[in-house]
């Protein structure tokens, strides 16, 4: 990484390390033999815009909407979580079409952690917001704000596709600029390493 980690913990067999770079914010994920078994990369810096691409399809952090990202019959996504709190926000979709590359699935968001503009932000508020919160936590009663802080799972398959049929997501997704990309083994679940979630 050209750096050393910032912070390492401990889950389980499984190690998460974060590394704070100039441009960006890398977070992995290796288990005890020291195979990668996720990796999130964030770009912090307005102007840094790298080119990543997966399963031939070029996605630029920074650049690119998530609609943009995942647009196509090949590239639907089918997976969304998410989280706000008072100091924070993330949001995160999948699509399993990616799941056919390598092996590994891919998901992208945006995140606080990263530079934002407002077409990105989805903070306290924010009309979608309260829709991720339904979707991710459908038997929450009250007023969501703010949600639980990084309680993160993705939402079932039903919910997801309530919550992209609305026509408040769908604005966001063709604005919305993703800084987040993140790339994972199949049998490993990033909502259960909270450092990797944006």
């Amino acid at each position: 990484m050209g750096v050393e980690p910032q912070s390492c913990r401990q889950h389980g067999n499984i190690k998460t390390c974060t590394y704070v770079k100039p441009n960006e914010l890398v977070q992995v994920a290796i288990d005890e033999d020291e195979q990668v078994l996720a990796f999130s990369v964030t770009v912090t810096t307005r102007g840094f815009t790298p080119t990543l691409t997966w399963a031939g399809r070029p996605i630029v952090l920074g650049k690119t909407s998530i609609e943009q990202a995942l647009s196509g019959p090949s590239f639907v996504p089918d997976r969304v979580t998410g989280y706000a709190d008072m100091r924070s926000w993330g949001y995160l979709e999948s699509s399993g079409s990616f799941g056919v590359a390598n092996f590994q699935e891919c998901a992208i968001g945006v995140s606080n952690k990263g530079y934002v503009d407002d077409s990105s932000s989805l903070g306290i508020g924010h009309p979608v917001s309260d829709l991720l919160e339904r979707a991710v936590n459908p038997t929450r009663r009250g007023s969501p704000y703010p949600w639980p802080g990084k309680e993160v799972s993705w939402a079932s398959r039903e919910k997801t596709q309530e919550f992209f049929n609305a026509a408040a997501v769908q604005d966001y997704r063709r604005h919305a600029i993703m800084n987040t990309m993140v790339l994972t083994a199949p049998n490993v679940d990033v909502t259960t390493l909270h450092e990797l979630v944006p």
